[in-house]
């Protein structure tokens, strides 16, 4: 539940426009993508809807092979438009705060009126407050009630992650997870770390983490440390070696 230009400004704002071509897009529903339609996040296979749209959008740019880039719900769209498309048609992954595309959500973070006005202005300029307050509703329960994950099909992801990792293409991926989580957390750290070709890295330490809670914090890393992450993104993407794990 978000927004490209206020989520990614930053992001793209730091891109080296010389080296990378970005495209940042709203799914059906959020964003500059309503109208023609609001995103009814209760509904079944909402994320496998946004990964079609997410290969078909890049196949008619004609911007292939690419790389992916996802933040919590859209890691695990990343991940479903892989295991649907083509091997030749993806370089590497980028995931971070995935987390946040599991059950829990913060108390704070469940009512808007507890939001910071930093964080709550851009959206609601963007889809109104009253738009934005019963969107965030439906968005929560459905974390909540674990719908958006329960017509994942993890099994054609490991399918197809174990395909093309192993092919000669040697897609690699790296993750940034919260702090303080197991290798069997849940059931996407759990999928991705049985991947050599994977790193897996905690993206602030616990104590910041529970300060950035407290604070009511929405943001990931690409906002939290901008300039840090860019660098980091920019650097793997740039390297052409495989990844190992640390």
């Amino acid at each position: 539940m978000g927004d490209a230009r206020v989520d990614y400004s930053t992001f793209l704002e730091l891109l080296d426009t010389k080296r990378f071509t970005a495209v940042a897009w709203d799914p059906p529903g959020q964003g500059a993508s309503i109208p023609p339609m609001e995103r009814p996040w209760t509904k079944p296979g909402l994320l496998q809807n946004d990964a079609d749209i997410a290969l078909h959008l890049m196949r008619q740019l004609n911007l292939v092979p690419y790389s992916l880039l996802g933040w919590s719900e859209g890691a695990v769209t990343a991940l479903m438009t892989v295991s649907i498309g083509e091997s030749k048609e993806f370089r590497k992954l980028f995931l971070w705060a995935y987390d946040g595309a599991v059950s829990y959500v913060p108390q704070l973070v469940e009512n808007i009126d507890h939001w910071p006005k930093a964080s709550r202005a851009p959206l609601e300029a963007i889809y109104g407050t009253g738009y934005l307050a019963e969107c965030w509703k439906e968005y929560t329960l459905a974390k909540r009630s674990n719908l958006l994950l329960n017509n994942v099909n993890t099994q054609a992801i490991r399918d197809r992650l174990n395909e093309q990792i192993n092919q000669g293409n040697g897609l690699s991926i790296f993750v940034m997870r919260a702090p303080g989580q197991l290798d069997a957390e849940n059931w996407l750290t759990y999928l991705l770390t049985r991947f050599e070709n994977v790193v897996v890295v905690n993206w602030m330490r616990s104590d910041n983490a529970i300060t950035m809670e407290n604070n009511c914090c929405l943001w990931g890393p690409h906002r939290a440390d901008a300039k840090k992450f860019q660098t980091l993104v920019e650097s793997y993407l740039t390297k052409d070696e495989t990844v190992t794990r640390k």
